[in-house]
């Protein structure tokens, strides 16, 4: 088996080992949206110090894990047309001068 080959096999047995600590890191902070995971195992709420970390290391790579729990959402909003109707009341006597 070639290393690059074999690099491959243990990155996805690392994946799934850190797993179950990346879950357990959401389940006690639910409101952060994602953790970097260096390839030792190290978890990192900043990506700066994960590369940062990962840089001492022979592998690298650094896997961004998003929160399960956490909705993602996107809110459009729609436009609104403006109202035909006239003012009435006060803002109807009011002069308005530039």
């Amino acid at each position: 088996m070639s290393d690059k080959k074999k690099n491959q096999v243990n990155a996805s047995i690392i994946s799934d080992a850190f797993a179950e600590k990346v879950e357990n890191y959401f389940a006690e902070n639910p409101k952060k949206k994602k953790v970097y995971v260096s390839s030792d195992g190290y978890l990192f709420e900043v990506k700066k110090f994960a590369t940062n970390h990962g840089d001492t290391l022979e592998d690298k790579e650094i896997i961004t894990a998003k929160n399960p729990l956490q909705i993602d959402v996107t809110i459009e909003e729609e436009e609104e047309e403006e109202d035909p109707t006239p003012p009435s009341g006060v803002a109807a006597t009011q002069k308005i001068t530039q």
